[in-house]
């Protein structure tokens, strides 16, 4: 099973929770956009570096993002025209991220970690949701599962992850 953990920069983990969550079987990859804060501290909590697939915009893959990525961005984006163009490859690269390099591997859900707990479907994005909202709205938008972390005791998370893989 292939995830996404994204994130506020601001976000800490708690290392046992990170160790609870890289020991569940049957999590095979974690997918991250290497970001600072939750990103980083999940992927950094991945012992085995094949677990992992990092999209991060200083690789040179970056520059090469298919026009796909950004028709399935745009679509998930209030203020798409006004981005410059920069920002619009790196919401692009959310798209590369939730579905794969070629599209054709994607995650089988999305763990969130929003201030303001958000999940794109109990709890829509709004502004105070950051960039990651985005990524929540892609991924609800193309029938992936997300589930916001912010304040849910680790065993939530666990057997929401849990019932997922079954």
């Amino acid at each position: 099973m292939k995830l996404i953990i994204a994130g506020g920069r601001d976000y800490i983990f708690n290392l046992e929770d990170i160790k609870k969550l890289n020991s569940i079987e049957g999590i095979t990859e974690v997918v991250s956009g290497g970001a600072k804060g939750a990103d980083s501290m999940w992927e950094n909590g991945v012992v085995e570096p094949w677990n992992k697939e990092i999209f991060s915009p200083y690789d040179e893959s970056f520059y090469n993002i298919p026009v796909e990525d950004y028709d399935i961005s745009m679509k998930h984006h209030p203020a798409w025209r006004v981005l410059p163009e920069g920002v619009k490859s790196l919401m692009a690269r959310n798209v590369q991220i939730l579905l794969g390099e070629q599209l054709d591997k994607p995650v089988q859900f999305v763990l969130a970690v929003t201030l303001d707990g958000a999940d794109g479907v109990e709890k829509p994005t709004t502004r105070e949701t950051g960039g990651t909202g985005h990524t929540i709205r892609c991924a609800i938008g193309l029938d992936i599962p997300v589930y916001n972390l912010m304040g849910k005791p680790i065993h939530e998370t666990m057997e929401w992850i849990a019932h997922r893989m079954k």
